[in-house]
C-alpha cells in the first residue's frame, strides 16, 4: 500500500513546466521527485538516463542557480528524505517494478 502512495509521486515526473523561468513545483515536491529519480535509477540502472530525463521535466525552465538554491532548503531536504527513507523500506523487486511501470506511463 505504501509503495502506491509513494510512487504515485512519480506522476509529478509527468508534469510539464507551466511557470516559465522558475520552479513549477514546490521545493518539497522537487525533493521528492529527485529522491524518486535517484532511487529508481539505482533500482533499474539500465533505465537511469530515462528516469533522469523524466525528472528534469519537473524543473524545466528553472536556472541552475534556482535549482541549487532550492536543494539547500529545509523543505527540499525533508521531501527528499521522506521519499528515500520510505522507498528503502520496501522490497526492491516491487519498487523496481513500480519504477518501470511509472516510466512506461511517462512515455
Amino acid at each position: 500500500m505504501k509503495i502506491v502512495h509513494v510512487l504515485s509521486l512519480t506522476s509529478i515526473l509527468l508534469l510539464p513546466n507551466l511557470a516559465g523561468a522558475e520552479l513549477s513545483i514546490s521545493t518539497n515536491s522537487l525533493g521528492r521527485v529527485e529522491g524518486i529519480v535517484e532511487f529508481c535509477s539505482k533500482a533499474v540502472p539500465q533505465d537511469a538516463e530515462k528516469f533522469k530525463d523524466a525528472g528534469k521535466q519537473s524543473s524545466q525552465g528553472a536556472s541552475d542557480q534556482e535549482l541549487t538554491e532550492a536543494r539547500k532548503t529545509k523543505e527540499y531536504k525533508e521531501g527528499y528524505k521522506f521519499v528515500t527513507d520510505t522507498l528503502t523500506l520496501l522490497p526492491l523487486e516491487k519498487t523496481a517494478e513500480a519504477c518501470s511501470t511509472a516510466l512506461e506511463q511517462a512515455k
